[in-house]
Parts: C-alpha cells; sequence; structure tokens
C-alpha cells in the first residue's frame, strides 16, 4: 500500500526512502493525516489494508486495477472512507485533466 500524505509513503520495502519521501511499514507510523491509500498488494490482503487505512484515519482507500475486494469495500465505506476498486490512479488522472 502506498499512502499520499504531506510527504510520506508507506510500504513493505527494505528502503527508508522511495521516490525521495520515506517510507513506512504501517500506515499508523505517518506523523500526518493521510489523504488517499492506495493499495497494491494481493487480493486477500486488501480486507486487512482497509482496517488498517480506517484505524489510521485515511480518507480514501484506492484499490488498483484487479483488486475488486466487496468486503474491504464494505469496511471502508462503513466507516466513512471513498472507496475506489479495480482502477489505475494515473489513467484515471489522465480522464480528468483538461486537454
Amino acid at each position: 500500500m502506498t499512502a499520499r500524505g504531506l510527504g510520506a509513503r508507506l510500504e513493505q520495502s527494505l528502503v527508508p526512502h522511495a521516490v525521495g519521501t520515506p517510507v513506512r511499514a504501517r500506515l499508523k507510523n505517518i506523523p500526518c493525516p493521510v489523504d488517499r491509500g492506495k493499495v497494491l498488494r494481493r487480493e486477500e490482503c486488501v480486507p486487512d489494508i482497509a482496517r488498517s487505512a480506517v484505524a489510521g484515519g485515511a480518507r480514501t482507500l484506492w484499490r488498483q486495477m484487479g483488486l475488486r475486494s466487496l468486503k474491504a469495500d464494505r469496511i471502508a465505506t462503513g466507516a466513512g472512507l471513498d472507496s475506489v476498486r479495480d482502477r489505475c490512479l494515473r489513467i484515471e488522472a489522465g480522464r480528468m485533466s483538461p486537454r
């Protein structure tokens, strides 16, 4: 999962920084509000990630293409998060940008 906040990135990674931002192993370790949690993990991991996003105060749970967990969707939306499934953030951003 990557989490978009104010200069923090959450990943299961062995490196301390990625793309110029600190890497955190858990959402709760990010010292700032998290706007969007983007999930890039196996489908069976997604409900636990949704619970982590809820507990960590994320506002949106975004699951990349191929991730369609309805259970994760119920967890996220039940806690008031926006929930997006089976969508590529880059593709969607391109569709919304003016030409």
